[in-house]
């Protein structure tokens, strides 16, 4: 693709077409972002709208926003992210481009998704398919269906995920959006592995699968290998659960999608550190995170730390864990990233809980508690409740001990955890 793109924009520079120049810069950005070369990405797209600007091309530069903002989204630049889908969105507005103001509210939705702003990314992703409706364009309906349905996972609601699933699922098969289709069924799998219905779960990503193959989708091929992965590992098949991540781990290093094959390179370490092989873990957890920190994946470089935390945890070396999880913390703070800010202060209540410092970990544990109830996460907020019994039942506060077991347990009951 870059190749041709290449020719491309030699010809239309030959030519002096500067709209054609433009274009060849946008679609070659979308190359670069496809394969995790964000800076090339911006690069490409930086230049586009710089043309854009100079010609008057008003839908143009409105295009080339929303494009940086999802490449600064990508690296977990989240305020420069939204600043430039906020442009975005205002130009589309003041030229009358519903399809294109349909589009910036998804973009802005999925940021603020990420960031774990589910109630405002409900609100823009219900903006993007009230307009996707309005103007008939159906994949851009199934799309929007698709990504609520991401939110409404994400605080435990998973009845209403997979129903929007399912709507996106029957909107794309309608208009033969194959692409789509394999999405909507891994979607509908990771909606089915939250509430332990793994079977199923297993059913949709075999789906998805087999649809990637027959359209030749190597990245969504990836994507589905990696799905199968966890939920093996999750079923402690952890034999076939390598060979999926494997497999997985090989397509994004044909694909050049280094912030997939850090991924991958996560959820293989994952498999090991389940089976507690904490050396073998920690050299793929530290793969992961050298090419987080190379391609500027702050979000990543996050979870990474995180990751390697665990595993000085496990064999005791709270030193070690406790500055790997602030260093986590640091870069969730940092990118705006409340969910993972949450799991950072989680994972330091556990260090200073291991290390009897009970009063520590009421406090580390009662801050994430907060950020769960903030941005709705139940699923979290149940966790944090678990913690903290467990901390006043330490403390002999037996009374308020029961009571947080109570509502974590309720919070289980409602979300269908147990």
């Amino acid at each position: 693709a870059r190749e041709h793109l290449e020719k491309s924009l030699a010809i239309t520079k030959e030519i002096g077409d500067r709209n054609g120049e433009a274009q060849c810069y946008v679609n070659l950005g979308t190359v670069y972002r496809a394969v995790g070369k964000y800076d090339k990405a911006r690069e490409h797209l930086e230049k586009s709208l710089a043309i854009s600007k100079e010609i008057g091309d008003k839908n143009g530069e409105g295009d080339c926003y929303a494009n940086l903002g999802a490449v600064y989204g990508s690296v977990g630049e989240c305020d420069k992210a939204r600043e430039h889908i906020e442009k975005s969105l205002a130009i589309k507005k003041e030229i009358g481009d519903r399809n294109g103001e349909g589009i910036a509210h998804g973009y802005l939705g999925n940021l603020l998704y990420l960031i774990g702003k589910y109630q405002e990314a409900k609100k823009s992703l219900e903006k993007a398919l009230a307009i996707s409706v309005e103007i008939g364009f159906r994949k851009g309906e199934a799309y929007s269906n698709g990504n609520l349905g991401n939110v409404f996972e994400s605080v435990g609601e998973y009845q209403q995920a997979k129903e929007r699933y399912e709507k996106a699922l029957s909107v794309c098969k309608e208009i033969g959006e194959k692409r789509g289709e394999a999405s909507c069924y891994g979607s509908l799998g990771n909606a089915c592995q939250s509430v332990g219905e793994y079977q199923n779960a297993k059913k949709y990503y075999e789906n998805a699968l087999a649809i990637r193959k027959e359209i030749g989708d190597k990245k969504g091929e990836e994507d589905d290998y990696g799905n199968l992965g966890i939920l093996l590992y999750l079923l402690g098949q952890n034999r076939e659960a390598k060979e999926c991540l494997e497999e997985a781990l090989s397509i994004s290093k044909e694909l050049g999608d280094k912030k997939r094959e850090a991924f991958n390179y996560g959820n293989l370490g994952n498999v090991h550190y389940s089976i507690r092989e904490y050396n073998t873990a920690k050299e793929y957890y530290e793969k992961a995170l050298a090419i987080s920190k190379d391609i500027g994946d702050k979000m990543g470089e996050a979870c990474c730390y995180g990751n390697v935390g665990n595993v000085f945890l496990s064999v005791g070396d709270y030193e070690k864990a406790k500055e790997h999880y602030e260093n986590a913390l640091a870069l969730t703070k940092e990118i705006g990233d409340r969910e993972g800010e949450a799991n950072g202060y989680e994972h330091l209540g556990t260090v200073f809980q291991s290390l009897g410092d009970y009063e520590k970990a009421r406090e580390y544990y009662g801050k994430a508690l907060v950020i769960s109830k903030e941005i709705g996460d139940r699923e979290g907020e149940a966790s944090r409740y678990g913690h903290l019994a467990s901390i006043f039942q330490i403390l002999g506060y037996c009374a308020k001990a029961e009571e947080y077991h109570k509502r974590g347990l309720e919070i289980c009951q409602q979300i269908g955890d147990i």
